[in-house]
């Protein structure tokens, strides 16, 4: 277990719907849903640096959980994002509502990814019905033209940005990940109101990152596939991105069984813990502020005004999904299988370079184990 600090251009090792009146609970809504709540006893509710929607929360409560029990997912709870990849990362994908790549059965959540056909991709129009993302923009509407082609890949990415958000807890996710070429789990939690800026200025914590590949190394041939996880911070400005990480190895793979993926957030200090293993921190309070640690200079810093763990000291959500491709998590370069990556990253056709390699990589697609499986979401207050 090691922690990195790097730039994320490539970054790497360097480094419940309720029925009113029940007792002793309150009912109160939120954009037309109602919830229950059990009111806090102040006089034996220990004090807690946690907050949910901004109000208190008790030290040790269990402010959110999720089975993913039934057949479908609790429509008050979680929302699709149907978008097609914006900034920064450009992935190769269209996020939608399609019970195809996104259901519920059996305990889990279960997220794969589908191709669309070639003559779509390649000459069709993508115009998407409640898209969540900039409207009359490339994230909603586009058409296929040249080498300029659709994302060829259908997926899934579900939020709790409308119905739960939270500032600082105890996370656990209890997952197993997807294998197959340039499949990569999205188990964020993600800025509500995004007080640094757009995009990655105000931040995003990953609790299990994992490229699909088995077989992926570097130029310098360090293994970097599924065999190798990293939980951590991404935060940074639009001309410069860093990461920092703990990184694990797993001979095995981290596909092979499930595994508890926990995030300890405090006021002055981020930690991961998976399984039984040792947690590991980030940053501790004696670290000082984390831009800082992450050697962002002094006129690229813009978290100045906040705490020592800006920009993670705001209301996060909960965002669950999976990509593939893009821009920023598969270095240039890097040899999977035996062969290069298809594509360069921020090159014009690169995810038409991407289609064309299909061949090769779609055939490391396996229907189950190219699956994304989540089990439980819990979140306690500290």
């Amino acid at each position: 277990m090691k922690v990195s600090s790097v730039s994320w251009s490539y970054f790497i090792v360097l480094s419940i719907v309720a029925t009113p009146g029940i007792s002793g609970y309150k009912v109160f809504q939120k954009e037309g849903v109602s919830f229950i709540r059990k009111p806090h006893k102040r006089d034996t509710c220990g004090q807690s640096h946690t907050r949910v929607d901004g109000n208190a929360a008790c030290q040790g409560e269990e402010i959110f959980r999720e089975s993913f029990d039934g057949n479908s997912l609790k429509f008050y709870r979680w929302n699709h994002e149907i978008l097609m990849s914006p900034e920064p990362n450009y992935e190769f994908v269209v996020w939608d509502n399609n019970q195809l790549t996104s259901s519920v059965s059996d305990g889990y959540l279960k997220i794969k990814p589908l191709l669309y056909e070639d003559e779509f991709i390649r000459s069709g129009r993508q115009d998407l019905f409640r898209c969540t993302g900039h409207q009359f923009t490339d994230e909603c509407v586009k058409t296929a033209r040249g080498f300029s082609i659709l994302p060829p890949v259908q997926s899934a990415r579900i939020t709790t940005k409308r119905s739960f958000s939270f500032k600082y807890g105890k996370v656990t996710v209890r997952a197993k990940l997807p294998v197959g070429d340039w499949i990569i789990p999205e188990i964020w939690l993600e800025p509500k109101a995004k007080r640094y800026g757009s995009s990655l200025s105000s931040g995003r914590i990953r609790l299990a990152f994992a490229r699909g590949n088995q077989n992926l190394v570097t130029k310098e041939n360090d293994k970097i596939g599924i065999n190798y996880l990293q939980s951590g911070i991404i935060m940074g400005t639009p001309e410069k991105t860093l990461a920092r990480n703990i990184a694990n190895d797993l001979d095995n793979g981290w596909h092979s069984n499930f595994h508890n993926f926990t995030l300890i957030w405090e006021p002055d200090k981020i930690s991961f813990k998976i399984d039984d293993y040792e947690q590991e921190s980030i940053i501790e309070p004696h670290d000082g502020k984390l831009a800082e640690l992450l050697r962002f200079e002094e006129k690229d810093n813009i978290w100045q005004g906040g705490s020592s763990i800006a920009p993670f000291d705001q209301d996060f959500y909960i965002t669950l999904g999976l990509s593939v491709g893009g821009m920023k998590d598969f270095p240039d370069d890097c040899i999977s299988g035996g062969r290069p990556k298809p594509w360069r990253n921020n090159a014009v056709k690169a995810m038409l370079n991407f289609w064309q390699d299909r061949d090769n990589w779609f055939k490391t697609w396996k229907d189950t184990a190219s699956t994304l499986l989540i089990d439980e979401v819990t979140v306690h207050a500290l």
